[in-house]
């Protein structure tokens, strides 16, 4: 798979734990967001092939609206103050930068991350976060029908 910069990463996701944390899934999953669109935009800047770059773009630029208003509407629904002790922004840090020498590499990552929406964002987040996760799917989806494209 990728080099990770920092500690090699798993097939299986590790994320930090916290059973006296309330909010741990919501500082999970954009941990998971930040480092999937920090590690496909780094690999954007890397590739050698423009119909990649150009995809690779698109798919950031997508995906970061859709992260913003995911990350907005969780913390609205679940009246989360993002500026105090009920989101924890110090675990920003721990994100991971995972670096891809080709783009089967991406490729793979990439239905790994979607298979990871599917899984993490459910029902129990509420029918907007799912609507906005299907939108990140779209991204997703249509950004792998492309690469298949020369």
């Amino acid at each position: 798979m990728a080099i990770n910069t920092s500690k090699k990463r798993h097939a299986k996701r590790t994320t930090h734990k916290n059973k006296n944390n309330k909010h741990s899934k919501i500082e999970n999953i954009v941990l998971e967001l930040f480092t999937f669109l920090n590690s496909v935009k780094l690999y954007h800047w890397r590739t050698k092939y423009t119909n990649v770059h150009l995809n690779t773009d698109e798919l950031v630029n997508e995906m970061s609206k859709n992260v913003d208003k995911f990350v907005e509407n969780y913390l609205g629904m679940k009246q989360i103050n993002s500026n105090n002790a009920d989101f924890d922004f110090n675990n920003i840090h721990k994100t991971n930068l995972l670096v891809f020498n080709n783009v089967k590499q991406v490729e793979k990552y990439v239905i790994s991350f979607k298979n990871y929406l599917i899984k993490h964002i459910t029902e129990k987040d509420g029918s907007t976060s799912l609507v906005i996760r299907d939108d990140m799917l779209e991204n997703i989806n249509k950004f792998l029908y492309l690469l298949q494209l020369k």
